[in-house]
């Protein structure tokens, strides 16, 4: 039987829901998730899905294995600048950021757990900590990494190859 695992808006109205063994559990500190969760944190009742230490929360799925299962009607895809792959998906009835999905050749989307309570989310690992606002403020133990660790990579690019694959061989991998 497959994990179900179940991400809701702050108001409860949106839910996602995952299905599997996710790729990671990461707080990111990339410039682009401090900037986008500044930006969704400024809507009206924001919930950013950002940490007081600047880290996004966020689980990754392969992108196939990721669904709305209710009030997709409230979602926004949200584009931070033009050139970016990143997309984020917000929840309008709360300005909740569900998720980040890319129109790039990543395969994954980085589902955001709790976004109505992200304190209490604790992440396998902290990845692009290089743009961290200050190293010794990050509020737990995880492993940090400055970059994205090569052996997340390879999980990624593993799953790029098999979604390239036709639905026919999908099966029997």
């Amino acid at each position: 039987m497959d994990k179900v695992f179940q991400a809701h808006c702050a108001c409860g109205k949106v839910t996602f829901e995952a299905k599997r063994e996710p790729l990671a559990r990461i707080a990111c500190y990339c410039d682009d998730c401090q900037a986008a969760g500044k930006s969704i944190g400024a809507r009206p009742s924001g919930h950013s899905g950002m940490r007081a230490d600047g880290g996004t929360v966020s689980t990754l799925y392969r992108k196939d294995l990721v669904r709305c299962t209710n009030g997709s009607d409230h979602l926004l895809d949200y584009k931070l600048r033009p050139t970016s792959p990143a997309w984020r998906v917000i929840a309008t009835c709360c300005n909740s950021n569900m998720l980040t999905k890319f129109d790039n050749w990543l395969p994954m989307v980085a589902l955001r757990t709790h976004s109505k309570n992200v304190e209490s989310v604790v992440p396998a690992m902290c990845i692009n900590t290089r743009w961290a606002p200050d190293l010794n403020k990050i509020a737990h133990t995880a492993p940090r990494y400055a970059k994205v660790p090569p052996w997340l990579g390879i999980k990624v690019a593993a799953s790029a190859l098999y979604l390239a694959l036709p639905t026919s061989l999908q099966a029997g991998v």
